[in-house]
């Protein structure tokens, strides 16, 4: 039975990657040419330490330093032969020069599926054309606003009626003790996401009530002494949570669009997606206390429908060629109160393959009719930060 789950249309055009700033305004200044005139061989040392996404923004450092990242043999052990091998292939293509730092930002180090952590407010968003029609009042002059809304979770109704969003997995544990297994650990962040706006905002709520407390502080400031500050804490990971029968969510990634929108052309986009790259999908999946967990994850990879609202393929329907890649585990009878990680690799992605579907479905596991109904409907599997990047 076909799904009845519909792609949402994506703009075409691109963007650099939030985590691209603009190039640094460099003043001529003492600690300023102390850091640039390190010993390369030192630099070098230095940089080698660093995590891919660290070494990445120290190119904002001043010129010394972006030319030193830029290193091929820095990033060697961080991107791997086949991305590196890329890069002349993508430099002779034209368009933007693509760096190594770039090339790790793009493919692997941000995440290619929306709300990753599950979080109720940030399934669905206005495609960016017409966000600011409706920011500024206008959407009575379009009724239709709702099919440009872009939700990242789309619930599979063919699947189950219903999947409930939770800020915090409930009913995984008895009052005071953990689940049991590793608990999950943030994603990585999907560009644009809007975590950046919120810790700004959280910034200035605290200059503010700093402001209204000028009077305490200042004495203090006086003598040296600083009032401790309270540290930002991130928001923990949301949950989605199944139907004791299964539910089925869905999302739709444009992998063509999504690669132009972190700054690459559409011939370097074509180019990476047909270079034979590695995939890789994870999801953490968990289970009340009182119910053991049954679930399945499927991922899908085609040409893409050219951005037309073509019904996505479901399993049952899904035809195999040359250009698509077809897998699907299940796992039954999980443990209740407990967290494992999921993950599949795709080792190649096949040349032509521009869309991929991931597909999350879960419920409670048949158990004997002597036990305990737990004590909710959505007592089935719980998934939560979730995550697909190129290998």
């Amino acid at each position: 039975m076909a799904s009845a789950v519909v792609a949402s249309a994506m703009p075409a055009g691109h963007g650099m990657l939030d985590e691209v700033p603009a190039p640094h305004n460099e003043q001529a200044g003492e600690s300023r040419t102390q850091i640039g005139d390190l010993p390369p061989e030192l630099l070098g040392r230095m940089l080698g330490r660093l995590d891919a996404d660290s070494l990445a923004r120290t190119s904002l450092v001043c010129r010394t330093w972006r030319d030193a990242v830029c290193s091929h043999e820095l990033w060697r052990d961080r991107l791997g032969r086949v991305l590196l091998e890329q890069l002349d292939a993508l430099s002779r293509l034209g368009g933007p020069a693509v760096t190594p730092a770039h090339l790790h930002l793009a493919l692997q180090g941000r995440n290619f599926l929306r709300n990753p952590m599950f979080r109720p407010g940030e399934n669905t968003s206005l495609l960016p054309r017409l966000a600011a029609v409706a920011m500024a009042g206008g959407s009575s002059r379009w009724p239709s606003l709702g099919k440009w809304q872009r939700n990242a979770w789309v619930l599979n109704a063919t699947v189950g009626k219903e999947v409930a969003w939770e800020r915090a997995p409930l009913g995984m544990a008895a009052d005071g003790e953990a689940p049991s297994g590793a608990a999950p650990l943030p994603p990585l962040p999907y560009p644009g996401s809007g975590s950046a706006p919120k810790r700004l905002s959280a910034l200035m709520h605290r200059a503010l009530h700093g402001l209204m407390a000028l009077a305490d502080v200042a004495p203090a400031a006086a003598v040296g002494a600083q009032p401790p500050q309270p540290a930002l804490q991130p928001e923990p990971p949301g949950c989605l949570a199944s139907l004791g029968t299964w539910s089925e969510v869905v999302q739709v990634v444009d992998l063509e669009w999504e690669l132009q929108r972190r700054g690459l052309s559409a011939a370097q986009a074509t180019h990476l997606l047909d270079a034979g790259l590695s995939l890789h999908l994870s999801v953490h999946v968990g289970t009340r206390l009182d119910a053991q967990g049954e679930y399945g994850v499927g991922l899908l990879l085609d040409e893409g429908d050219g951005g037309g609202d073509t019904p996505i393929p479901s399993l049952q329907s899904f035809v195999m060629r040359p250009t698509r890649h077809h897998s699907y585990a299940e796992r039954e009878h999980m443990p209740g109160g407990a967290w494992e990680r999921f993950e599949t690799r795709v080792p190649a992605v096949p040349k032509g393959c521009r869309r991929a579907i991931v597909m999350l479905r879960g419920r409670r596991a048949p158990e004997a009719d002597d036990v305990p109904e737990p004590a909710t409907r959505f007592c089935g599997a719980k998934f939560s930060c979730a995550e697909l990047v190129f290998g």
